[in-house]
């Protein structure tokens, strides 16, 4: 029974395991946080300091996990429902043209240039408020990625027809800048994530463009000419060094002959010194 349900939701999820992990970890965290929440103040501050991610940077040292917990907690049903919703449309979407693993890395790397935005901003004295917690800033990250990768697919919409994606996403992210009712630090966690996602995707479309692939094949080129041509040389030059020192060996011989012929016709005492040096040569060497 639990495995069909399983396989439905995966289903759901577009058959990724990634996608399907990061909605349940916001559903189940958000959902506990709500639940223990509920049964009293005391209760939901306690949730809240291990969960939320604060704005002053002596309570953040001592809770340095907050910077990944604050990502995928929500303490508003709607705020919930709305983040999970566009997650799980906006990572469908985009798994047409990435992997599990990059859509996990734009909502972490989202996720974290938001919080630490969030923490540089109120460091600097902007309106920051006690905390900030949420998945709107990844999720965004997620938007901004399919409106880089695919911002010219188009969608289709009952009553407006259709929509390209890129300017779903820019509707999505005023929407919740709007909704952040001037606050500073959360409206740069938010600007964040958008920066997160854009940037991850440009790295990503950088290194499928025909010039980035072009200035890679053309390393792989050098470096390919390079291991061919190092092999050829170095053989060429040990088979010159072989042939001369075969050239030498056979010189030396020839020499050596010579001096033991005018020994044997002359004596040793014909041989002049130079001669002489050379022969005790010869013969240690040889």
């Amino acid at each position: 029974m639990s495995n069909r349900y399983y396989s439905k939701y995966l289903e759901l999820c577009g058959g990724s395991r990634m996608l399907a992990w990061l909605i349940g970890i916001n559903l189940g965290v958000s959902l506990l946080a709500l639940c223990v929440s509920a049964v009293s103040n005391a209760a939901s501050g306690i949730v809240t300091s291990l969960l939320a991610l604060p704005s002053v940077w002596s309570t953040y040292v001592i809770r340095p996990w907050t910077l990944l917990t604050y990502m995928v907690t929500q303490f508003s049903v709607l705020h919930l429902l709305v983040n999970v919703l566009w997650l799980l449309w906006f990572g469908r979407l985009v798994l047409n043209d990435t992997t599990d693993r990059q859509l996990g890395l734009c909502y972490l790397l989202s996720g974290l240039a938001g919080g630490v935005g969030y923490l540089l901003t109120a460091a600097l004295g902007g309106d920051a408020g006690e905390y900030i917690c949420g998945s709107s800033a990844a999720v965004m990250g997620v938007m901004c990625m399919a409106a880089v990768l695919m911002g010219n697919l188009e969608l289709r919409f009952m009553l407006l027809g259709n929509v390209k994606v890129k300017w779903v996403a820019v509707v999505c992210v005023v929407l919740t800048l709007v909704g952040t009712q001037g606050t500073t630090a959360v409206t740069v966690a938010h600007l964040g994530g958008v920066a997160g996602g854009v940037v991850y995707a440009l790295w990503l479309k950088f290194k499928r463009a025909p010039h980035g692939s072009a200035i890679a094949a053309n390393v792989g080129d050098v470096m390919d000419k390079v291991r061919r041509q190092m092999p050829k040389r170095e053989r060429e030059r040990r088979s010159e060094n072989v042939a001369e020192a075969m050239r030498g060996r056979f010189n030396d011989h020839e020499r050596l002959d010579q001096l033991l012929d005018k020994i044997r016709l002359s004596g040793y005492n014909s041989l002049s010194d130079t001669e002489r040096r050379e022969l005790d040569a010869l013969t240690k060497r040889l």
